[in-house]
């Protein structure tokens, strides 16, 4: 018994002396805190910062789990613990993922993470179909004619795209125009897959020699699907001219009607002059400055001749 009981104590110290136990509970219980309020959607803190102290606490964690109580022996924690430290490998993960991708969009790694999640961060259905978008694309740029898969492609497509629209009430502002397009050229593909599906179809039904009632048939088939991806890609086409006037008019809105300055579409509009506020005058062609210096020149060089409240006085 006394040997066991100097074993323990020696055992004790060891583990004391290689691992810092208060360290390891601060670890466990800071990476509680924060899943938590990551999965309730109230984590302010910025994404750069989560990365560090969730680094900082995950070498604590892991210095404890490589403490060899003997030779070849590690020290065995809790498996909640175990499970905890796991987890925090895994958001540590999805941070530096949310970072990168908000550094892409020229937002920088530092907004909080709660804005990412609300107006940055794609629904699941969409990343989901994003994914099977590619790897379809690629299994059928390798096999362009097996009808097979592009009967299998057409229907699943259909049900990824109807999953995305069903989410729609979630998809973040910032990206709302995004996945559109996605959504859009995904449609386009599928309207695609679905008329190469018939005409291979209509190929096999003449190879086999079908009755002439059944290749009919197979034939008024294909005019439809060839219609409804000619449909497909005009709206595409029109989506993309939307958004290019759109575009145009929001750079109206943040450009100098005196300098030329225009300032990038992240930033808010100029303000414009109020005194040309008039039924008949469409807000977007209102004059706009950058500065009020700007509003004060182009006053002098001639806008208080154009201006209605000139006139009105």
């Amino acid at each position: 018994r006394a040997a066991v009981l100097k074993f323990a104590h020696q055992l004790g110290n060891l583990v004391e002396q290689e691992c810092d136990m208060d360290a390891l509970r601060h670890a466990l219980a800071w990476a509680r805190e924060a899943e938590e309020a990551c999965e309730l959607g109230v984590c302010s803190v910025s994404m750069d910062a989560l990365i560090v102290a969730g680094v900082r606490h995950l070498m604590n964690a892991d210095a404890c789990e490589k403490v060899e109580v003997s030779p070849g022996v590690r020290l065995l924690l809790p498996d909640a613990a175990r499970e905890r430290i796991s987890a925090l490998h895994q958001w540590i993960g999805r941070w530096r993922a949310a970072a990168d991708e908000a550094a892409k969009l020229g937002l920088g790694r530092n907004i909080p993470y709660d804005y990412w999640q609300k107006n940055i961060e794609l629904p699941e259905a969409v990343t989901r179909a994003r994914r099977w978008f590619e790897t379809a694309a690629n299994i059928l740029i390798a096999d362009q004619l097996n009808f097979a898969h592009l009967s299998k492609f057409t229907t699943d497509g259909n049900r990824y795209l109807a999953a995305i629209i069903a989410c729609r009430s979630s998809w973040p502002r910032a990206r709302s125009a995004s996945i559109e397009r996605f959504y859009l050229e995904g449609g386009v593909s599928v309207a695609q897959w679905a008329h190469m599906g018939v005409l291979v179809a209509l190929e096999i039904a003449r190879a086999k020699e079908y009755d002439a009632a059944s290749i009919e048939a197979i034939s008024q088939k294909s005019k439809k699907t060839r219609d409804d991806y000619m449909e497909a890609r005009k709206m595409f086409r029109q989506w993309k001219k939307d958004r290019r006037a759109f575009r145009r008019g929001m750079l109206k809105k943040r450009t100098c009607s005196h300098c030329g300055k225009t300032a990038p579409l992240s930033e808010i509009s100029f303000a414009y002059c109020g005194g040309c506020r008039h039924s008949g005058i469409a807000r977007i062609d209102l004059p706009r400055y950058c500065s009020e210096e700007c509003q004060r020149a182009h006053w002098a060089a001639g806008h208080k001749d154009e201006c209605p409240c000139a006139h009105n006085e």
